[in-house]
């Protein structure tokens, strides 16, 4: 990923540790590219769930432990 070794030693600020202080008004590009990267993890994390009721796995990952990242 383009910028990801632009975190370096400040991927604790860009994690929060100072209240995003100096990041927010105008957005840093790296934090910007931190947020998109999580809401990509959220949006696999809720794809991988059964959403529907009458599943008798319903509720549950559809992958094995083993094989969520294949």
């Amino acid at each position: 990923m383009p910028g990801l070794a632009k975190l370096g030693k400040k991927w604790r600020e860009y994690q929060g540790i100072r209240n995003w202080e100096g990041l927010l008004d105008p957005l840093d590009e790296n934090l910007r590219r931190e947020i998109l990267r999580y809401g990509q993890f959220v949006d696999a994390i809720y794809k991988s769930f059964d959403f529907d009721p009458s599943s008798p796995s319903y509720a549950n990952s559809l992958f094995t432990r083993s094989s969520f990242f294949e």
